[in-house]
């Protein structure tokens, strides 16, 4: 699961990489390729059905019944991006 803060990252090909994000100039901009949308802000109870989305979505996914948007798309590699300089060995 990876928490999108400035854009998406690239799907991995072997493992499902869920993308979610609470920031509404996200969700704006990039809204077609997340897989869950948090709110942003509120009540127990708003916070507590983003936390029931985000683990339906995991069970989805671990049920092979859903395949994360981008990698459903192809937009797949191998690394994960650690930072601008990131190296992965």
């Amino acid at each position: 699961m990876a928490h999108v803060g400035e854009h998406p990252v690239q799907a991995h090909p072997l493992v499902p990489v869920l993308q979610v994000s609470a920031d509404p100039a996200v969700v704006g901009r990039w809204g077609g390729d997340l897989d869950v949308v948090l709110p942003p802000d509120g009540t127990a109870a708003v916070r507590r059905g983003g936390a029931a989305r985000l683990l339906a979505c995991v069970v989805e996914v671990a049920a092979r019944r859903y395949r994360p948007r981008l990698a459903a798309r192809g937009n797949t590699d191998f690394q994960i991006s650690r930072g601008a300089f990131g190296v992965s060995l």
